[in-house]
């Protein structure tokens, strides 16, 4: 995007970290995670004046995917072939969402990032 818009990037580092529960067992069948937060991390590199490399990387944002998927909900369907045939699978349930203390959902107040996962990717040079 940074080409089509013609605004030099002469690197961009983008690190995300993701914290998480496993909860249960999966030799019982009941081991799920938790996902508490997801954080992410760009550093770039640019002649560019701040205030347009800040437009550029809300521009992107808003065309991301990813960030989509994570901020709105969307519909998802599965489907499992085995051998060719599909798969009779059991449903998802739903999972609670967290909720205020005392009610149905309520896991406890929000926990930072238990263990965190990190994925790193570099473009360019320095």
């Amino acid at each position: 995007m940074s080409e089509a818009r013609k605004i030099p990037v002469e690197r961009a580092v983008l690190t995300v970290t993701a914290g998480y529960d496993m909860l249960g067992s999966i030799l019982a069948g009941t081991a799920e995670h938790r996902v508490h937060g997801i954080e992410t991390r760009l550093e770039l590199e640019s002649p560019a004046p701040a205030e347009v490399v800040a437009e550029l990387v809300t521009q992107a944002e808003r065309m991301c995917f990813v960030l989509d998927a994570v901020h709105r909900p969307h519909a998802v369907t599965r489907r499992v072939l085995h051998n060719g045939e599909p798969l009779a699978l059991t449903p998802c349930p739903p999972l609670p969402v967290r909720g205020k203390e005392g009610s149905a959902g309520y896991g406890g107040p929000p926990r930072p990032m238990q263990r965190p996962f990190s994925r790193h990717r570099e473009q360019g040079s320095r």
